[in-house]
């Protein structure tokens, strides 16, 4: 459970390196949107740190190879 976070703009701002709230708030979106997709519950304003890096900032190879 220790690696269960969730972040919001402000995090995200910082990690994507952008001083947009815009910016933030549009991804955060996004990523909710996909999970909802997936049956996962969601917070408004707010995403799974997990999920997160795992879609900015792996590789394909870390994805399985695609």
């Amino acid at each position: 459970m220790d690696e269960y976070k969730l972040i919001g703009k402000d995090e995200v701002k910082r990690m994507l390196g952008t001083s947009s709230d815009q910016t933030a708030y549009k991804v955060i979106r996004q990523l909710n949107r996909e999970l909802k997709a997936q049956g996962i519950k969601t917070v408004q304003g707010k995403v799974d740190r997990g999920y997160f890096i795992k879609r900015y900032f792996s590789t394909k190879d870390q994805k399985g190879g695609e």
